[in-house]
């Protein structure tokens, strides 16, 4: 028995057979209205049970720190009676002004300075040249998490721009 449609194709489903379609759903909602308070348990409850991948887009920062902040809220609740296995990882992506957290890039006066300031350390071509010429700075921020790859993945749980920043 098919839960929700979109366009007659399911969205997903109840049915005990695997889903061979790839359906994405997008929904628009007025400003203000609340929508993150029933649309994030109706998610997290949904991917307990079936593991999914969900992109859900803000208009400001503000209320995607108002979002994640109740996906918080209800992923700690769930950890809390579900146990520390609930499969939930959530982050906000913001600009690099919001999200860097290289001292000397982003105490700049504004985006546009930070955004130079990041690719002047992160550039192709300027970490090219500083694998000939160390004196060459570069962004030690950047080239550890390039280092670290695939091995230093983010654990499981809800972080918000200001937790993405305190993990460095």
């Amino acid at each position: 028995m098919t839960a929700f449609t979109l366009n007659n194709n399911p969205i997903w489903s109840n049915s005990s057979e695997p889903s061979t379609s790839r359906v994405i759903a997008c929904s628009k909602c007025p400003l203000e209205l609340g929508k993150q308070l029933p649309f994030c348990p109706l998610i997290t409850s949904y991917a307990l049970s079936n593991p999914i991948n969900l992109i859900y887009c803000t208009r400001t920062v503000h209320e995607m720190e108002k979002t994640l902040a109740e996906l918080k809220l209800l992923y700690d609740y769930q950890v809390r009676h579900l146990g520390p296995s609930t499969p939930l990882r959530a982050v906000g992506l913001s600009s690099r002004k919001n999200l860097c957290i290289n001292p000397a890039v982003v105490s700049a006066e504004n985006r546009d300075s930070v955004d130079a300031g990041c690719r002047k350390l992160t550039a192709s071509w300027v970490r090219d040249l500083a694998i000939e010429n160390p004196n060459i700075p570069t962004c030690s921020f950047f080239e550890n998490f390039e280092k670290a790859g695939l091995e230093e993945i983010l654990p499981l749980g809800v972080y918000t721009m200001q937790d993405l920043r305190a993990f460095g």
